[in-house]
């Protein structure tokens, strides 16, 4: 599994499940993203700030590699422009660290690859972890 923790940022949304309990079953987030063969490629990018625009640690885990391809997340740069949760405030449009993930399928490659990974955010008290499921076709 690849592990990798970055400065980056998010205000959450605690969950609660009917009886008062906070639910820590992740939710799952559906992506589809069309690439180059043998081109490293973004596929998804998270960020996380505080209500002062600082960068927080978002941690990633590569739940299922790609069968035709490599992942690799890297720490770069990303205008927030939009939250899931929270709210964006003075934020938008500031440049933070953020995780982005990478994919470069085997050379001469066509089809579809598919990969998950889950992503938390441990500043954020009883944060909920969310799986992201990207499927890729390569052209």
């Amino acid at each position: 599994m690849i592990r990798m923790i970055i400065l980056s940022v998010v205000l959450s949304v605690i969950y609660y499940t009917s009886f008062g309990e906070l639910n820590t079953q992740a939710k799952t987030v559906r992506l589809s993203e069309i690439v180059k063969s043998g081109k490293s490629t973004i596929v998804a990018a998270w960020g996380s700030w505080d209500a002062n625009c600082k960068g927080q640690t978002v941690n990633i885990d590569v739940l299922q590699n790609p069968k035709h391809g490599k992942v690799s997340p890297r720490v770069g740069r990303r205008t927030i422009q939009s939250a899931q949760a929270g709210t964006l405030g003075k934020c938008r449009g500031k440049i933070i660290k953020g995780l982005i993930l990478y994919y470069k399928s085997n050379a001469g490659y066509r089809g579809r690859d598919k990969m998950k990974a889950r992503v938390t955010w441990p500043h954020v008290k009883n944060s909920r972890p969310t799986d992201y499921i990207i499927t890729i076709t390569v052209r």
